[in-house]
């Protein structure tokens, strides 16, 4: 070490300097005259080199060295991290403070929501001159580390083939520049599960909760009729919305984009946050319906079983028997449906024909008998638009073809 070696005063090792002075000043004792011994500088002379001093000295040295060398690796071994107020970044110590997930990078010592290749790209060129490798580093950084690294192989090629322009870039490096298009940052920042916008996932919900909006929650009690659901304005329960539109209960699942109030149509919907702002329309499914007037008037009369209009029930069916589309409990096997005598599938539009499920559905050509009085045959709207009559799932009118423009062809 250098404190060693300036106190031997030779270019030699520090133990070899020491050694060596120590040595010569004895051989020098050694050939003092008998003169000089009787004088009194001569004893003093000799005192001075009987004493193991100088070693002495030359020891304390060195021990002072290696206690200070010691001291100082005491204090790196001893290195404080600095990690306050951070989640991510250098702690000081040569170690960090944490990692960010993926999907993040770290910016500032705080785990962000990093950027995809192409937005590394767009960063660069909305903000950064090209000579300031400052400003495109920053850029580069708040990449996700599989985008830095896209990026970086896609540089690469560019400076191998000396490209100035994107015509050159496309031309020589074309697989690169299809895998920084293709780079996805997750988006799971502030979420625990759901979908992260590349196809994955940002975690799943353990048991019985759900996951509602990134968060696990525990499931809330969903809508059954028009008023629980607050008519065409609608609610949010489980990160789903629900409405009532059409004479039925509507529904739309939306746990990975939220439910909130859409402002500019004035109803809950998909991929929206937060409550009407105005506090008129509440985000909370049952309650007091802000919207009555846009439920249908809720009935059971002439009714004994099905849907009350409302999305309520008017009863149920007991035995061998079934709801039937009029909200009457039918016997299974009354409804006996069959193709008309003489039909023949060259004219098929004088021909229906019935699926014996004992039920009168979508499935059944209405011009049966027992199907033709059913509501459900009543609306042209039932007919199955696909160009082509025939003598089946047509539906209703569509049987008698040549009233309908939609059965013409």
């Amino acid at each position: 070490m250098v404190g060693l070696g300036a106190c031997g005063g030779s270019s030699g090792g520090g133990g070899g300097d020491v050694v060596t002075t120590d040595t010569t000043v004895a051989t020098d004792t050694a050939v003092t005259q008998d003169t000089a011994v009787t004088q009194d500088t001569a004893v003093t002379q000799d005192t001075a080199v009987t004493q193991d001093t100088a070693v002495t000295q030359d020891t304390a040295v060195t021990q002072d060295t290696v206690t200070q060398d010691t001291a100082v690796a005491q204090d790196t071994a001893t290195c404080a991290p600095q990690c306050d107020g951070k989640t991510c970044g250098d702690d000081g110590c040569g170690g960090d403070c944490g990692t960010c997930d993926a999907g993040q990078a770290c910016v500032s010592d705080a785990c962000v929501q990093g950027l995809s290749c192409t937005d590394v790209i767009g960063c660069m060129q909305s903000s950064c001159d090209a000579a300031d490798q400052t400003c495109l580093g920053d850029c580069l950084s708040q990449g996700t580390p599989s985008a830095q690294t896209t990026f970086l192989t896609l540089n690469d090629c560019a400076g191998t083939h000396s490209c100035q322009d994107s015509e050159c870039v496309s031309t020589n490096c074309g697989a690169e520049v299809n895998a920084c298009g293709s780079d996805c940052a997750p988006q799971c920042i502030g979420k625990v599960c759901g979908g992260d916008g590349c196809g994955g996932t940002c975690g799943t919900c353990e048991g019985e909760l759900i996951c509602n909006a990134g968060a696990c929650a525990v499931a809330e009690p969903t809508p059954t009729t028009c008023d629980d659901a607050h008519g065409a304005v609608g609610c949010c329960a489980n990160g789903n919305v629900y409405w009532f539109e059409g004479g039925a209960l509507q529904g739309g699942s939306c746990p990975n984009n939220g439910c909130g109030w859409d402002a500019s149509n004035s109803y809950y919907a998909c991929s929206f946050t937060g409550a009407d702002p105005s506090g008129a329309n509440p985000i909370d499914c049952f309650g007091t319906n802000p919207a009555p007037d846009t439920c249908p008037a809720c009935s059971c009369e002439g009714k004994t079983c099905g849907d009350d209009g409302c999305g309520g029930s008017c009863g149920t069916c007991d035995g061998d028997t079934f709801c039937g589309t009029i909200s009457q409990c039918v016997a299974t096997g009354t409804l006996q449906c069959k193709v008309k005598d003489g039909c023949t599938a060259a004219d098929p539009c004088t021909c229906a024909s019935c699926v014996t499920d004992g039920a009168c559905d979508v499935d059944d050509d209405c011009v049966c008998p027992d199907c033709a009085a059913e509501s459900f045959c009543i609306a042209a709207s039932n007919c199955n638009g696909d160009g082509v009559c025939d003598m089946f799932n047509e539906g209703c009118q569509c049987a008698d073809c040549a009233q309908l423009p939609l059965c013409a062809n």
